[in-house]
């Protein structure tokens, strides 16, 4: 999802030719890449072994390595959107950086931490590696005069991780427990105005056909209204 909304990124940044809009442009969709990856990623936190074993018993063993990745995703997600928007830029500089920062210490960890830790060490690699590009993008957004909300994405992130957390205590089948992260998590980024109707429209143009789409996002238009009234 984050690799389909930055190529959006690098192909459109060009051609808005004011800094602000640039700006505005990539919190925009820094937003879009939070509210259409976390929801539908948290379930793989709590129940990554019950999604590896569709597979077959022998990616069972693997949840522990796919629940650090999960853990990265908030991480990568603003790296790999600061990382496209140096790269829409013309900011090879940057952009060679940045990719330094971020893959230079998996690599030398690979071998360190895979060596003792088998694949859970490669994962962690990863990891740390998205802490440490996720400090240079940072850096480089406030070079940039670029204003982040980190509480915004803090919420986005955490939402579905309680509510996750919740259906994984009451022990409810992973399936119906995912649909009910998924859709408790819109609800509540809803009525704690964290999307607006805009992104709301966005979200739903990207995901439905064109026809279906305009059937159905007036009345969810209306619904999306009323929720977050009752927080107003």
């Amino acid at each position: 999802v984050v690799t389909g909304v930055t190529k959006v990124i690098h192909a459109l940044i060009p051609r808005i030719r004011d800094k602000n809009e640039q700006v505005k442009f990539l919190i925009y969709y820094t937003n879009i890449a939070f509210v259409f990856t976390m929801p539908f990623a948290i379930p793989l936190l709590y129940f990554s072994s019950d999604f590896l074993g569709l597979m077959g018993e022998d990616f069972i063993p693997a949840g522990a390595s796919l629940t650090i990745f999960v853990l990265s995703l908030p991480f990568v997600i603003v790296s790999e959107m600061i990382y496209y928007f140096a790269y829409g830029k013309g900011d090879h500089k940057s952009v060679l950086y940045l990719g330094l920062i971020g893959n230079v210490p998996r690599i030398i960890l690979y071998f360190v931490l895979a060596h003792f830790f088998g694949i859970n060490g490669a994962a962690m690699s990863f990891f740390i590696g998205s802490v440490f590009q996720l400090v240079a993008s940072i850096g480089y957004a406030k070079q940039h005069q670029i204003k982040f909300d980190s509480h915004k994405y803090l919420a986005f992130t955490l939402i579905p991780m309680a509510v996750g957390l919740l259906v994984w205590i009451a022990n409810i089948n992973y399936v119906i427990s995912t649909l009910i992260i998924i859709v408790a998590s819109f609800l509540l980024y809803i009525r704690f105005l964290l999307v607006t109707t805009d992104e709301v429209r966005e979200i739903t143009y990207a995901v439905l056909p064109d026809d279906l789409a305009a059937e159905i996002y007036p009345r969810f238009a209306k619904l999306v209204t009323k929720i977050a009234s009752k927080k107003k």
